[in-house]
């Protein structure tokens, strides 16, 4: 496959395919490198997985959403639709199962790309291979007792996959809370851990903007494995006043508690922070 062409896009994601949508529209010969299929990255989410941002705020240059249900959350087959129709529909020039391996500057200012197809060399490149590529796990996490399973979210599935008991998720943003809603649902006890900072609620046309943020129960800050410190948190959301939720421990987070785990042995560590 190697040879030259004026710009490598790097990534088939909805970064390197809007950069290829602009680069077709201006008449610039590319090549969109990707090292599995486009949109890899959202077919490896959880399988209930859903956006937390509105179906019309998916405004990919010529690929803005155009489906029935603006303002609900595209799940997460119908993410990778969307962005497969959106490479069809301008015959973006994605050359998948393609590795780049390496990138360097000649003297003369050519760009290789050492790829598992050969070598190509590039007047410039794109790199839009996304922003968290590799699972983050936190230094405390080696200090969690070998009893507990300690699983990242980018290996999560669904409930039936983890193991019986309950499960701590650690993580308060998009990820932590639609896993903390699924297991919770699923009838798991679940504690969800956070930052120390506070963090203000999401919304978008005075809707929640995450459908998971409606049924979220306790978080704990900061994380402890002997004595867990919770504290209530209610985005009032799912009450349409914005006030306190039935069942929630807290009146807007006002009120804290101190909790450990009775079934200690048989938890789960979820790793959702990045």
């Amino acid at each position: 496959m190697g040879g030259e062409i004026d710009v490598v896009v790097v990534g088939a994601g909805q970064a390197g395919l809007a950069v290829s949508h602009e680069l077709t529209r201006a008449d610039v010969a590319h090549v969109v490198l990707e090292r599995d299929t486009v949109a890899a990255s959202w077919r490896g989410r959880w399988d209930s997985f859903c956006l937390v941002t509105p179906n019309d705020s998916i405004l990919l240059p010529g690929g803005a959403y155009d489906g029935a249900d603006p303002h609900g959350y595209l799940p997460r087959d119908d993410v990778v639709a969307h962005l497969e129709r959106y490479a069809a529909g301008f015959g973006a020039p994605v050359r998948t199962g393609v590795q780049v391996r390496s990138l360097r500057r000649g003297g003369d200012g050519t760009l290789t790309l050492g790829t598992d197809d050969g070598a190509i060399s590039a007047r410039a490149v794109v790199v839009a291979t996304g922003a968290y590529p590799r699972a983050h796990r936190p230094d405390w996490v080696s200090s969690v007792p070998e009893r507990l399973p300690v699983l990242d979210a980018a290996d999560y599935r669904n409930p039936s996959t983890l193991p019986p008991g309950g499960v701590v998720v650690v993580g308060s943003g998009q990820t932590g809370c639609q896993l903390a809603e699924e297991l919770h649902l699923a009838g798991r006890h679940v504690v969800r851990a956070r930052a120390v900072g506070s963090a203000p609620d999401r919304r978008a046309r005075h809707r929640s903007g995450s459908r998971a943020s409606r049924r979220i129960s306790p978080t704990i800050s900061p994380v402890r494995w002997s004595s867990v410190t919770t504290a209530g948190r209610c985005s009032g959301a799912g009450s349409g006043q914005g006030g306190r939720r039935a069942g929630c421990p807290s009146p807007r987070c006002r009120t804290r508690r101190r909790s450990t785990p009775s079934d200690a042995t048989t938890w789960t560590c979820t790793v959702s922070g990045r």
